[in-house]
């Protein structure tokens, strides 16, 4: 088991690591852009600032990782699992988080330009300062969440009208 290995500022460009079990390892700085990662354990992972440019993380289970400055543009994290991941300042653009499970996260300052979020749940969350400036929230849950005045871009987000409060 690799619990707690360190891949700090490692290159991981096209790495294969789906259905792995990796929690608590150290990937800051990282390059994992393109990697397949789907159906990988990174409970309590360090992504800090990483590079997961277009990784694939489908059903990945990341709860409690820490993302901040990590940048997953074009990003595949369809129903994958970042209950209270900290993902400050993450940049999202254009990526799919469909049914994501992002309960209690750390989402102040994080970019979700033109992202699909339908179906997440970010009961919980703090989104103060998080842009979703023609992101796709349709059925998205924002319950509780902290900040959502200061959330930039709703008034601009795709099926707002359909976000579940």
């Amino acid at each position: 088991r690799d619990q707690g290995a360190d891949f700090s500022n490692a290159t991981l460009c096209r790495a294969s690591l789906s259905h792995a079990n990796l929690p608590g390892c150290r990937f800051a700085g990282a390059d994992l852009t393109e990697a397949a990662l789907s159906h990988t354990g990174f409970e309590g992972a360090s992504f800090r600032g990483a590079c997961l440019a277009s990784a694939v993380l489908v059903q990945a289970r990341l709860a409690g990782a820490d993302l901040r400055q990590a940048d997953l543009t074009w990003a595949i994290l369809h129903d994958s699992g970042l209950a209270g991941a900290s993902l400050a300042g993450a940049d999202f653009n254009r990526s799919l988080m469909a049914f994501c499970n992002l309960k209690g996260s750390n989402l102040r300052g994080a970019n979700f330009f033109r992202v699909k979020l339908g179906g997440a749940d970010l009961t919980g969350a703090d989104v103060a300062g998080a842009d979703f400036t023609e992101a796709d929230v349709g059925g998205t849950v924002f319950r509780d969440v902290k900040g959502f005045a200061e959330a930039k871009g709703l008034d601009r987000a795709e099926n707002a009208d359909k976000i579940v409060r």
